[in-house]
């Protein structure tokens, strides 16, 4: 099935698909950001934006980007002050260098991609987020109770009543995040699905002037996990 089609459908049949309040896991990104005092986000996969209200509302510039012409238009209504972007992330963002503190995505890589694809993301993200930036994201893990159902398309992604969903080993994070330091990695459950929730750092690149954090970054192991 077409997921950009089937997306924009249910987001029209549905202007709330997944609430109002926000995830467990931007409740745990909001306070790991507010330890930082960082304030530029790129949220990836803001659907129709429930994580970005919370974001905007704790002190953060949130820029949102999503695929789905339904949804960036939903946004852009319900919250005529973010900064809404229509993209597909593996076309690319188009987004300048060191223009990011952070950048936050909830469920979004677990979608349908390839292991390369996710790749090509999280290099580019390691350009757009100044050195010291924080990249937060979930997953759904190869523990969650749908894993193996329905039609399996490639890789370890898998689609269950019209919905392509990638399911993620430890190792296949550690194929994502390589390059990266990984300051946090949490297993949960929230809305009765099993996911990994990962911090990680961008590291400064050698020889390049990046606009950096002035100081060392606070220990968010100190943040209690994403409660579901």
């Amino acid at each position: 099935m077409d997921q950009k089609a089937h997306w924009n459908s249910v987001f029209e049949k549905d202007r709330s698909r997944f609430g109002d309040d926000p995830s467990g896991f931007c409740r745990f990104c909001c306070e790991i950001a507010r330890m930082t005092g960082y304030s530029d986000l790129l949220e990836l996969g803001a659907g129709q934006g429930r994580d970005s209200c919370f974001l905007s509302a704790g002190g953060l510039k949130v820029t949102a980007v999503d695929y789905s012409k339904v949804s960036c238009a939903q946004l852009k209504e319900r919250f005529p002050d973010l900064t809404v972007l229509q993209r597909d992330i593996r076309e690319g963002l188009g987004l300048p260098e060191d223009s990011f503190d952070l950048c936050y995505s909830h469920m979004l890589f677990t979608m349908d991609f390839r292991e390369e694809e996710l790749r090509k993301v999280t290099r580019e993200l390691s350009q757009i987020v100044r050195g010291d930036g924080m990249i937060m994201f979930s997953v759904r893990t190869k523990y969650d109770k749908c894993y193996g159902l329905g039609e399996n398309l490639h890789e370890d992604v898998w689609e269950y009543n019209g919905f392509a969903v990638r399911y993620f080993s430890e190792d296949t994070l550690n194929a994502i995040t390589d390059g990266f330091e990984v300051l946090r990695v949490e297993r949960f459950e929230e809305e009765g699905r099993d996911l990994f929730g990962v911090v990680l750092r961008v590291l400064p690149q050698d020889g390049k002037q990046r606009a950096s954090h002035p100081g060392s970054l606070p220990d968010i192991s100190l943040v209690p996990g994403p409660r579901g």
